[in-house]
């Protein structure tokens, strides 16, 4: 019965561990590509200095539009708070299953 019970809790660690791994690289992917896309806006929205107008230097054709760059930075926040979540969600219950194979595995080896 303890054997089961090991083996029940190693299978189900090593499935939430990947899950969670998946989850901890997806996070870090989505804050990185937040971080460009944030970068990308102040670029946008960054005014010709007082030389460039002095000298009539003329404003990149090929600038990307500000508010296409705030809406696909308002859905990276939402995705990255989701994965954020999830995380959590995750632990907390990789936690209390964790203690609650404990607990029964504590009550196996005194019975």
């Amino acid at each position: 019965m303890l054997d089961q019970l090991d083996s029940e809790y190693a299978e189900f660690t090593t499935r939430l561990e990947a899950e969670l791994q998946s989850l901890r690289d997806s996070h870090a992917e989505k804050v990185a590509l937040l971080g460009r896309v944030r970068q990308q806006v102040a670029e946008a929205q960054r005014k010709p200095g007082w030389f460039a107008l002095l000298f009539g230097k003329k404003p990149k054709t090929d600038a990307l539009n500000p508010v296409e760059l705030e809406k696909q930075a308002h859905a990276l926040e939402a995705d990255v708070a989701a994965i954020a979540a999830r995380l959590a969600e995750l632990q907390t219950a990789r936690d209390a299953r964790s203690e609650a194979f404990r607990i029964k595995r504590d009550q196996l080896l005194t019975a």
